[in-house]
């Protein structure tokens, strides 16, 4: 997170950007509202995703699949977030690892079929229709009824000005905030624009497994 070392309390009128519409902007936009508003704060909140999440098909993906935990869904529901069953499919039993040198199976402990998958998107590539709703936009819609604001724009350079971040669109406009949050995934581009900033976040390693001869 980028704001004024000198004080990070947010106060009514203050201004939050948040780079990355995924579920980690998602739910930081949502609970900082949600708090926000039992404090009795009004705040302003942008999110820079350039996908949309409904369109069919590659262009709304967000790497397509997901897993996540039944306790993740049942602590969700104890925060009054309800995820429906057309985004979340409940009961699978094991994970499948395929490597180079043949697959593995990993089985839920106690075989508890307690894993759920969920879609990242609207579909896989290809997908021409609508079938199911992804989580990313289920996620980012309660942060829109929250209150925020979704802006379709790309981030490609972040710069201090009078002690503030200050955020450079693709379509060159630039605005000012008094807190933004990087929620974006290791090997998305604009990470590179918090790096630069001289904070002292740097992004894991990662590495490709070998293919095959």
């Amino acid at each position: 997170m980028l704001g004024d070392s000198s004080s990070l309390e947010l106060k009514s009128g203050a201004r939050v950007g948040v780079v990355g519409g995924g579920p980690a902007g998602s739910f930081f936009s949502f609970f900082l509202l949600q708090m926000a508003d039992v404090a009795g704060l009004n705040i302003d909140v942008d999110m820079y995703e350039p996908r949309d999440f409904s369109v069919p098909g590659s262009q709304g993906c967000n790497m397509c699949v997901g897993v996540i935990s039944e306790s993740l869904v049942q602590s969700l529901a104890v925060e009054g977030i309800n995820i429906p069953g057309t985004v979340v499919q409940r009961g699978i039993d094991s994970y499948v690892m395929h490597t180079v040198r043949g697959k593995v199976t990993i089985t839920t402990p106690l075989e508890e079929m307690r894993i759920a998958t969920v879609m990242r998107g609207s579909g896989p590539p290809g997908q021409r229709e609508t079938r199911w709703k992804g989580l990313d936009g289920y996620l980012l819609q309660l942060a829109v009824g929250k209150g925020a604001k979704v802006l379709r724009s790309r981030v490609v350079s972040i710069a201090w000005t009078d002690g503030r971040p200050e955020i450079h669109l693709k379509d060159g406009q630039s605005r000012r905030y008094d807190l933004l949050v990087g929620a974006m995934g290791v090997n998305t581009a604009a990470l590179a624009a918090f790096e630069k900033m001289g904070v002292s976040y740097h992004r894991p390693g990662t590495k490709r497994p070998s293919s095959p001869n």
